[in-house]
């Protein structure tokens, strides 16, 4: 039997895994999350500040490889913990038959054009917005708009910057304006690195040999811990 990892994994791709390594941070960024569950089954996207990891099984993780990039980096629960990381809290909304978690839920007021989220009209739920997200939702792909995805398989992580819990607000995935706005805004949060140091590092996990000889060449002191796909034992 496989048990889920005690390590927290991020995948990413290869210039960005750079750049973490570099840095010897992760910088949270606004990700678009769907909200539907939270608007009667409309439309509705929230950008939430965040690191996003997970504690799937490495061997587990093609179709998570397939979504965020097929270089990865695992860090110990311990060093998650002591930041603040913490599992996510999927709802269920099948079909639109709510669970009781979503049945308790302050109720979204929409219109055709959704007003700013006011922290009052959410009272004790507002600090758990970010940490929300449905069982089975819509995947923003960046291309055609969203795709559909089974959310609970990726057993989630979050770190949410506690300086930017407030900073959630809706987005139109469609106005280019928007998005573009959205990037601009990333640039807020990097004062709220989430650091880590060489020992915290477990291991890190690439596609190929080339791929771990090009990024040992570049960080040397991760040497041991770089390995590829092939040796974790990924299930097809």
């Amino acid at each position: 039997m496989i048990s889920r990892e005690y390590r927290l994994y991020h995948y990413t791709c290869s210039c960005k895994l750079q750049l973490i390594l570099e840095g010897r941070a992760f910088w949270p960024q606004f990700c678009a999350e769907d909200f539907q569950w939270m608007n009667n089954g409309m439309p509705l996207y929230l950008m939430v500040p965040m690191v996003s990891f997970c504690d799937m099984p490495a061997e587990l993780s093609e179709d998570h490889q397939d979504a965020y990039g097929c270089f990865a980096i695992g860090l110990s629960k311990k060093w998650g913990r002591s930041k603040g990381v913490t599992p996510v809290l999927y709802l269920d909304d099948y079909l639109r038959e709510k669970g009781p978690l979503i049945k308790c839920f302050p109720p979204f007021q929409s219109s055709n054009n959704p007003r700013p989220l006011v922290k009052t009209d959410y009272g004790c739920f507002w600090g758990l917005l970010p940490y929300f997200k449905p069982v089975t939702g819509c995947f923003p792909d960046g291309r055609t708009g969203t795709e559909h995805k089974d959310f609970d398989e990726e057993m989630e992580w979050r770190f949410v910057p506690p300086k930017f819990q407030d900073h959630i607000y809706n987005i139109d995935l469609f106005d280019e304006d928007q998005k573009v706005k959205a990037k601009q805004k990333n640039e807020e949060t990097r004062s709220s690195m989430l650091a880590f140091v060489e020992e915290d590092v477990e291991v890190i996990i690439v596609p190929c040999d080339k791929e771990r000889k090009c990024l040992i060449s570049k960080f040397p002191e991760y040497k041991k811990k770089v390995k590829i796909w092939k040796e974790i034992g990924v299930i097809k």
